[in-house]
């Protein structure tokens, strides 16, 4: 399922575009500043490091660190998706169980067979697949945040107040979807 997600998304060049776009739309919309976003830029790279393993929570800039602890950055399609596997290949394994002919299950062999084919060809892209992934996550990521750090300098017009963490993460978050979502349509429609 990762794969098949993957090619329709992370490997596809107008995806890429059509995201990029979607999000400064969205971002303009959002009345983000751009003044901001210029300024933010010299953080995305922190986003990845960290991701990576590279460096630590603590060793991330406070905005960045605080919308972390937020939730604001944990929340993007592949994560989410990949979250959702285990129930998917439950299924799968349901649907294989039901189609055996003489006792023998054909599709699982069949389905072995790609399954090998896949894990040497990940052996082979694997450090392809982890770049074209990371710049997929990060599209998002880099305008989440730079309407976090926007909306933390704005007022609130809910509260009169200059946002708080809290505020300006639900924020980002609203504008740049948080994909991780659990409503019980969207948990019946992944199960179908």
């Amino acid at each position: 399922q990762s794969f098949w997600k993957k090619t329709k998304t992370v490997y596809n060049p107008a995806v890429h575009m059509n995201n990029l776009v979607a999000n400064f739309s969205m971002f303009y919309m959002a009345n983000g500043s751009w003044k901001v976003f210029a300024q933010a830029r010299k953080e995305f790279g922190k986003i990845l490091d960290y991701e990576r393993g590279k460096i630590g929570l603590d060793d991330l800039p406070k905005d960045l660190r605080d919308l972390y602890n937020e939730g604001g950055l944990s929340a993007d399609m592949i994560t989410a998706e990949m979250r959702q596997g285990g129930k998917f290949e439950r299924r799968i394994e349901e649907l294989l169980d039901s189609y055996k002919v003489n006792g023998k299950e054909f599709m699982s062999d069949a389905l072995d067979t790609g399954a090998r084919q896949l894990r040497k060809a990940g052996r082979i892209y694997g450090s392809v697949d982890r770049f074209a992934s990371d710049w997929y996550q990060l599209e998002d990521k880099i305008f989440r945040y730079s309407l976090y750090k926007t909306r933390k300098q704005q007022i609130n017009p809910k509260t009169g107040k200059i946002y708080t963490n809290e505020e300006a993460a639900k924020d980002a978050i609203k504008y740049f979807i948080d994909y991780d979502i659990n409503s019980a349509d969207l948990i019946e429609s992944r199960e179908i």
